[in-house]
């Protein structure tokens, strides 16, 4: 597996063959949040267009904004969380739009919805010849989380991160300290962070988050990956 983070919540995976685009969000002018400029892209918008399906976490501008929805081909494989999304996408022109379940398959690649309570669902990709990785998209840290991080088992887990100030204002991001609770359930995965200094009001940046992690001792299994660095697992 290869993993890039293009920017904010945005990822590209390269995974079993395929490449696949988490959660795009293709315009930087005018996104619907603040974008820092620690954001800009090392990966051209025809690479992203490339791409072979797309998942999403949500319809939230900040995960799918209105470029993505104008630029992505609308037959490419793409796949969400329940039949609002599906309804909304089609009404939109996208007429590949699946929802993730138990048993959804992209070919040969295992898609499962990972309920948590109280929270949006996350998506477990899985292939024999790859690490399983846990995609949570906005998430809280709480026993429905740890529920499912002990029922899927990931050996990889992609994770946003915010301040505490913001967890409480809007909760929908780990915080550091939700971090080190995610590496004690779960010590043999791999923990990606994604969305830092994405946003100015997400405050927690790249150093600040190193930081942390040195003094907890487990930056062995810890990746904040730099915008367009290809990052293999």
């Amino acid at each position: 597996m290869i993993l890039q983070q293009i920017h904010g919540t945005t990822l590209l995976l390269h995974f079993a063959g395929k490449k696949i685009l988490i959660d795009p969000v293709l315009s930087l002018e005018k996104s619907a949040l603040p974008l820092s400029p620690a954001t800009n892209a090392a990966v051209s918008l025809q690479e992203i267009l490339q791409a072979d399906a797309v998942i999403l976490t949500s319809l939230y501008p900040e995960r799918f904004d209105d470029a993505a929805r104008k630029l992505l081909p609308k037959t490419i494989p793409v796949y969400v969380q329940d039949r609002m999304d599906q309804a909304e996408l089609k009404h939109s022109g996208f007429t590949n739009v699946q929802i993730v379940e138990k048993h959804t398959h992209f070919g040969n690649i295992a898609l499962t919805r990972t309920p948590f309570t109280g929270n949006p669902n996350g998506v477990l990709m899985e292939h024999p010849a790859e690490k399983s990785l846990l995609i949570t998209g906005d998430s809280v840290w709480n026993d429905g989380f740890l529920n499912a991080i002990h029922t899927a088992g990931p050996r990889a887990i992609a994770v946003n991160c915010g301040t505490e100030e913001l967890a409480k204002a809007t909760p929908c991001q780990l915080t550091a300290d939700d971090i080190w609770k995610l590496h004690e359930a779960a010590p043999q995965a791999s923990l990606i962070t994604c969305q830092i200094e994405a946003f100015h009001q997400w405050g927690l940046d790249r150093l600040s988050l190193q930081q942390f992690i040195l003094k907890k001792n487990f930056n062995s299994k810890f990746l904040i990956p730099e915008n367009g660095k290809n990052y293999y697992l």
